[in-house]
């Protein structure tokens, strides 16, 4: 679920968003993006005090949503059930949410977002995740690989799938994303 958040604050960081998105950073200027939101700048600089404070703003918002969608989701009657649960809604997050995602991903690990920001999302995903809290990190179930290792080679891969599909590089059906997931399945188990 997002954060509470203003109307006017909520203006500004959809249009943020799809202004970083269209035209890059670079040209996401405050007073741009003021005059695209109809947010007065002052009002702006009362919720970021800088494009920065924006963009880490931003992708915590849209990165905590993604989480806590996965934290929502039910763990199902074998591991194996329920890595494909959570390995369908990344996909379904992607699909169902481009705009969202692409910055997710364009963000991913830049120096832009603040370190205090990364570090409270990591801390979000680890916690009560059921893939991860026994899971992964057990020997006997997983490759004898870093817990770092497995989540790095299946969000590589989930995400460079995701956005092949979304640009039309590639056409995907219910069936082929399946085999995707068994592809990762087989990836990362024994």
């Amino acid at each position: 679920m997002k954060q509470n958040v203003t109307d006017k604050k909520q203006r500004v960081l959809d249009t943020a968003l799809m202004m970083i998105l269209e035209n890059g950073i670079q040209s996401a200027s405050m007073g741009k993006i003021s005059k695209a939101s109809g947010v007065a700048v002052g009002t702006i600089y009362h919720h970021f005090s800088s494009k920065e404070e924006l963009v880490s703003e931003l992708y915590k918002y849209h990165k905590m949503d993604m989480v806590n969608r996965f934290q929502n989701l039910r763990v199902g009657k074998t591991l194996k059930e329920t890595f494909y649960i959570f390995m369908k809604a990344f996909i379904n997050y992607g699909l169902e949410n481009p705009d969202e995602f692409e910055f997710i991903e364009r963000f991913y690990r830049s120096p832009i977002i603040d370190d205090k920001v990364m570090q409270e999302i990591e801390t979000a995903m680890l916690k009560d995740n059921p893939l991860v809290e026994g899971y992964f990190s057990n020997p006997e179930l997983f490759k004898d690989i870093s817990l770092q290792s497995i989540l790095l080679f299946i969000n590589g891969a989930l995400v460079h799938t995701v956005r092949a599909y979304l640009s039309g590089e590639i056409d995907m059906t219910e069936k082929d994303w399946h085999h995707f997931i068994d592809m990762l399945w087989d990836g990362v188990s024994k």
